[in-house]
């Protein structure tokens, strides 16, 4: 309503509009990794369709099924975007390091890396310091200097949360199997999160440009 949104400073309101974009983009993010890992993955996802679902009515519950679990593969996909990976059963795949487990016959499970990824991996860390950039610019257009810090914490306190939030739901018991459980790391997400989101917010957002003054007040 109207009369609340007047009661809530302009820096908490563009805090909130930057943690949206730095969550859409984080999710943006982890469902890139998802298409990438099926595309890269693709001849064990076809031999998993195979022992499953060897029709045509069969292939279709499968895919329908893994449509269901999608969102939870792209929060994993963030997980592993932001550096912790994510786990199912005894089967882990981060940036760092891969631990194959037990062969899956289920399509997005078949798509988990296997094998320890190269260096060059470690790159993928720099998207989530991109997002935190970009939120911490998209702060920095819209407030004065004097309003950018508090509007930065709003931004990496509810993108910590909201991150945290997600991790948690996106795991959990799987049929008490081999992959039983998955688990998207909260305790390691959310302090990820904190350090490759939000510091580039906090230092962009801070940033002060050519020719602006540095308080409300100099001009």
């Amino acid at each position: 309503p109207p009369e609340w949104a007047q009661r809530i400073p302009e820096w908490a309101r563009v805090g909130a509009r930057g943690a949206g974009i730095a969550i859409v983009a984080l999710l943006g993010a982890g469902a890139l990794m998802v298409l990438l890992a099926l595309v890269i993955g693709a001849p064990s996802v076809a031999a998993a369709y195979r022992a499953v679902a060897p029709d045509f009515g069969a292939g279709v519950g499968v895919t329908l099924l893994a449509l269901a679990y999608l969102p939870n593969a792209v929060v994993g996909g963030m997980a592993w975007v932001l550096g912790p990976g994510v786990a199912a059963g005894s089967a882990a795949a981060s940036p760092f390091a891969a631990f194959p487990g037990v062969p899956s016959d289920f399509p997005l499970l078949a798509a988990l890396p296997t094998t320890t990824p190269p260096e060059w991996a470690l790159v993928v860390l720099l998207l989530p310091v991109g997002i935190g950039a970009a939120a911490g610019l998209t702060l920095r257009r819209a407030l004065p200097m004097s309003g950018r810090l508090p509007a930065a914490g709003v931004t990496t306190g509810l993108t910590a949360v909201a991150v945290g939030l997600l991790a948690e739901f996106a795991g959990g018991r799987l049929a008490a199997g081999a992959f039983d459980p998955v688990q998207v790391p909260v305790g390691r997400v959310v302090p990820a999160a904190l350090l490759l989101v939000g510091v580039p917010t906090l230092v962009a957002a801070s940033l002060q440009g050519r020719g602006e003054p540095g308080e409300e007040g100099d001009e």
